[in-house]
């Protein structure tokens, strides 16, 4: 078996259990971005890309991840800011413990097991004021989140690096806490759902009415819930979406040979070596 097939089986396992989760508690997911488009155009895995991505309303996933700590087995781990000193990203990822999938040339030290990506999206009302709101604090999220990856990344200037590295820890986390507290809003009495973009960490407004809904599509001989309008969805992210990308275009995330890649041994162990 190679890998790309191994590493898809072991992202399924993961899938499976937080749809069973999310199923028992009533929480909404939606599979998200290349994802959604594989259910639709390949019913199942883009046959060259390697990763599932989901989505959730913040508040359920705030909800999900508290059952996680009582309903989630050792086998899995939930990795997000406040759970992972050292992770810079915005999303929840859940992981298997004893895999890796750890690019070689990381630059933090944080956990590296074979994961899902959750993405949280947050409610807006169609005013002036709540679109303020969602710009404000999605930025105090994403500034808070990414310390320690602008602290280890020369790319980034001395300044921006200095600023990151004087401010506690503690008080960065209280300051991601607010900002996830400003961007929680429960109940229904909502207009848009905002999604923040991986590629530009743009927020892009959908009426609600795209994403929630009972929409199923097939993913991989499961039935599984996607935007509601998924036209519309995916036309914002990718265009034509049906159309297939030219075969140089074709690839997932390991580009280069450049990830690590072990379906028996722990990425702690890689980072001891």
């Amino acid at each position: 078996m190679n890998n790309n097939k191994k590493l898809k089986q072991y992202e399924l396992k993961i899938l499976d259990k937080i749809v069973e989760i999310c199923n028992k508690h009533n929480l909404k997911y939606y599979l998200a971005f290349g994802s959604a488009l594989g259910a639709i155009r390949h019913s199942g895995f883009i046959p060259w890309d390697d990763d599932i991505d989901i989505q959730m309303p913040l508040d359920d996933l705030i909800k999900f991840k508290e059952i996680c700590k009582k309903e989630l087995s050792s086998e899995f781990y939930v990795q997000d800011k406040l759970t992972d000193k050292y992770y810079y990203n915005y999303w929840t990822k859940i992981g298997l413990e004893n895999t890796t999938w750890m690019p070689k040339a990381r630059l933090v030290n944080c956990k590296y097991g074979i994961c899902v990506d959750i993405f949280p999206i947050f409610k807006s009302k169609d005013t002036e004021e709540d679109k303020k709101r969602i710009e404000k604090y999605t930025k105090v999220m994403l500034r808070t989140t990414a310390k320690y990856y602008v602290i280890n990344n020369k790319e980034y200037s001395f300044g921006k690096r200095l600023v990151h590295r004087l401010i506690p820890r503690f008080i960065n986390n209280m300051m991601h806490r607010y900002a996830l507290n400003k961007l929680n809003i429960k109940g229904n009495d909502y207009d848009s759902l905002v999604v923040t973009s991986m590629d530009n960490n743009r927020n892009i407004y959908f009426k609600k009415d795209i994403i929630i809904g009972n929409k199923k599509l097939e993913f991989e001989k499961r039935k599984l819930f996607v935007p509601n309008d998924i036209d519309a969805y995916l036309k914002v992210f990718y265009g034509d979406y049906m159309k297939l990308p030219p075969k140089n275009k074709r690839y997932g995330h390991d580009t280069g040979n450049d990830i690590i890649y072990d379906f028996d041994k722990s990425y702690k162990e890689y980072m001891e070596e």
